[in-house]
């Protein structure tokens, strides 16, 4: 079944917001009804199927992941078909309308849905983050906006407003908990109250009824400090920018010019542009997610990331220029300021404990998880042009390659064309790994999982690719003659 609605199917409008991961867990917040994700086989490959769970599963898989194997055995030898809620197949990986849980920098200490309302904070009053606080509280939570921007928030555990699954906000909390149960589970207060904690910077206050007993959370978020300047602050500012904007030209111009471009999948759209530096920028969607660099002083010749620093710094140093991290472990420390959060990883350099890298990342510092990159080269620069403009940064830098010609239509990139009357000489760059001659046999032996659409058995094959369609020719002998990316 396709993905793609028409007039013979009514969309579906339920909405599967993730809560946690291994196992997938989850909440459908239109029902109010919790589900866990069952492992099965779709084609070639694999999917979630959700069955729904009973309040008490559902918290108790939060708490101890591995307590609910014995039924996801049972969903997955089909003994609970009542429960289930979703299944994969043909070309619905996930429900139509799904939220993904994203992962964390540092693991969380606590379990709930209290997370889903902590990244809230801070957004825009009709962000999506907010829109999914405010559908897991089911209506019950009382929101604080200044300035068109979601400030704060008041849940409860007890009354006609409390929070539709209690139990799972936080972990081994419940209405009616005491202060020892509280801090034992959240860590002791802050200085900036009696009934104040934190969870990654963000307060966390507790309230409590005339007898002590637990009645609900006031989340805030503090102001964090000024953004720091040089060229961290270069790498904060590129966060969210397309690649054709200035502050990530700034950055390129600061860090080092892009040598490689890497998808982990040429039919998606993620990507890592490895800059001169050995500066590393993450983009989905065209739109920069992480920028990461090796160390937070350079070798010679290079720009310091913060200036004063001494060779190699200390920790103490680092945080004397970033400010007090929110977040601490023994190998990284997370800083948070207005542009964006600063995560510095350590690890031993001679005796000394030293700054190693550096990542910057969109404020709530959620890790983009380590991936497989699987194809660099040409192909995927081309892909990333198809649709722009025509006096696009990138459009440029391609229209200046040998052997290349870019079509237009409406002025914007149409397709683009490797070879043919243009020379063959640089075929060999569409991806990385292929020899001076390509041919058929070299293609197909890529194995990027792209199976041609449509193959004339002389000339030519078609395959689909990120926003559009990948066609190669060949000569009688089986030898590339040219490569077309052209938009779907």
């Amino acid at each position: 079944m396709s993905t793609r609605t028409g007039p013979s199917r009514t969309p579906d409008q339920r909405w599967f917001v993730e809560v946690a991961r291994r196992p997938s867990l989850g909440v459908e917040v239109t029902s109010g009804r919790a589900w866990v994700g069952v492992d099965q086989q779709v084609g070639h490959g694999s999917a979630d199927a959700l069955y729904a769970l009973t309040d008490e599963q559902y918290r108790t898989g939060l708490a101890e992941p591995d307590a609910l194997r014995p039924f996801l055995g049972e969903c997955w030898s089909g003994h609970h078909p009542d429960r289930l809620l979703f299944s994969p197949s043909g070309g619905r990986w996930r429900p139509e309308r799904w939220s993904p849980w994203a992962e964390r920098t540092v693991p969380p200490r606590v379990a709930g849905e209290i997370w889903c309302h902590l990244d809230a904070l801070g957004a825009a009053v009709d962000d999506d983050a907010v829109t999914r606080s405010r559908a897991l509280a089911g209506g019950t939570a009382r929101a604080v906006e200044r300035d068109g921007v979601h400030v704060g928030v008041e849940l409860d555990l007890t009354g006609g407003a409390a929070h539709p699954r209690a139990g799972a906000l936080v972990v081994g909390l419940a209405a009616g908990s005491d202060r020892a149960r509280v801090a034992a589970i959240l860590g002791d207060p802050v200085d900036e109250g009696p009934d104040v904690h934190r969870l990654e910077g963000d307060r966390l206050t507790a309230r409590y009824d005339d007898a002590g007993g637990l009645v609900g959370f006031r989340l805030s978020r503090p102001v964090p400090p000024t953004a720091p300047v040089e060229a961290i602050g270069v790498m904060l500012h590129a966060l969210g920018q397309d690649e054709g904007s200035a502050p990530l030209g700034a950055l390129i111009a600061l860090l080092g010019e892009p040598r490689r471009r890497w998808t982990d999948s040429l039919l998606g759209s993620r990507r890592m542009i490895e800059l001169a530096g050995g500066v590393e920028v993450l983009l989905e969607d065209r739109r920069v997610t992480e920028v990461r660099a090796p160390a937070l002083h350079p070798d010679e010749g290079r720009p310091a990331l913060l200036p004063g620093l001494t060779r190699p710094p200390s920790r103490e140093e680092v945080a004397s220029a970033l400010g007090r991290p929110v977040l601490t472990t023994a190998d990284l420390d997370l800083f948070r300021s207005p542009v964006g959060d600063v995560v510095i990883g350590y690890g031993a350099l001679g005796t000394a404990v030293a700054p190693r890298s550096v990542s910057v990342r969109p404020r709530g510092g959620h890790a983009v998880p380590d991936r497989r990159w699987r194809v660099s080269g040409d192909l995927v620069t081309f892909l990333d042009t198809l649709g722009r403009d025509r006096d696009h940064p990138l459009v440029d830098r391609v229209r200046a390659l040998p052997g290349v010609r870019v079509g237009f239509r409406a002025n914007q990139v149409d397709e683009i064309e490797l070879g043919g009357r243009h020379g063959g000489h640089r075929l060999a760059a569409a991806v990385d790994g292929l020899p001076p001659q390509p041919t058929r046999a070299d293609l197909r032996a890529l194995r990027q999982g792209l199976a041609p659409a449509r193959t004339d058995p002389q000339r030519v094959e078609q395959r689909p690719v990120d926003g559009g369609v990948w066609t190669v020719r060949y000569d009688d002998a089986d030898r590339v003659t040219s490569m077309v990316v052209s938009r779907d």
